[in-house]
């Protein structure tokens, strides 16, 4: 096979893996929110099954499970979206947030004449899209330290301590949500294998055990059972389903 062949022959596999790997992703992504919107539920409605022994230790096996997961992802390098209960701070975020402080620190720094910390802040909003994300970061952190520096000038620019606690907290968050730099791509492969097996592992748990408890709930607290029933549907978006002849039915994960 010539030269020229080959490398298209792999160029092919490679596309393929790619697209493979991002609909597998996908579709783990799709879980994984179902996960944590079934878990929300069931916390919101914990006066229901407390009572229940088997549930409690059922709820307390599953939030293991998604802590579990959630951790696998970080190692592999995969994001996954989910009502973890705590904010997700996204690049969007602290990108709107550093703008606004670079912006007044920028102002400050032309008034009073300090043309190095200008050298510094001075950008246009479009300048934090060509950054990398670790670049992202370390930039918060010199502007934190920046501000805390002017603090008391700043108060006249709209920055108080309070802004600069909310910068910290979003840099801190979305730095933790960052895969390890130190993580090697052994760990990361074998952590792209476990993902999908507890993705698995967590819906065997609902599926064989919790999903059966829940329906003595649709006599006896049919609120509770209608928004658990509601958490469990998987609307796979993105993926083509083969159109279904007449008088079959859905395949979704009905209780």
């Amino acid at each position: 096979m010539p030269l020229q062949q080959r490398i298209c022959f792999l160029l092919k596999i490679i596309l393929f893996s790619n697209l493979k790997q991002q609909i597998m992703n996908k579709r783990l992504n799709y879980k994984n929110e179902m996960f944590w919107t079934t878990l929300n539920v069931l916390l919101k409605y914990k006066p229901v099954w407390e009572i229940i022994p088997v549930i409690v230790l059922l709820v307390a096996e599953f939030t293991k499970l998604l802590e579990k997961i959630k951790e696998t992802a970080m190692i592999a390098g995969v994001s996954l979206t989910g009502v973890t209960g705590e904010k997700n701070a996204t690049l969007e975020d602290l990108h709107t947030v550093l703008f606004e402080f670079t912006s007044a620190l920028a102002a400050f720094a032309h008034r009073t004449n300090n043309f190095e910390l200008l050298s510094q802040v001075d950008f246009p909003e479009s300048h934090l899209d060509g950054l990398r994300q670790s670049e992202v970061i370390r930039l918060a952190e010199k502007v934190i330290v920046w501000a805390n520096e002017n603090l008391t000038a700043l108060a006249d620019y709209d920055i108080t301590a309070a802004d600069v606690t909310e910068l910290k907290s979003i840099t801190t968050l979305f730095s933790n949500a960052l895969p390890s730099a130190d993580v090697s791509m052994a760990e990361r492969k074998a952590a792209n294998e476990r993902l999908p097996l507890e993705i698995a592992e967590t819906e065997e748990l609902l599926k064989k055990q919790m999903d059966k408890l829940m329906v003595k709930q649709r006599r006896k607290n049919p609120e509770f059972y209608s928004a658990y029933d509601n958490s469990r549907e998987v609307h796979n978006y993105g993926v083509r389903h083969e159109k279904k002849e007449e008088g079959t039915t859905d395949d979704k994960p009905k209780i």
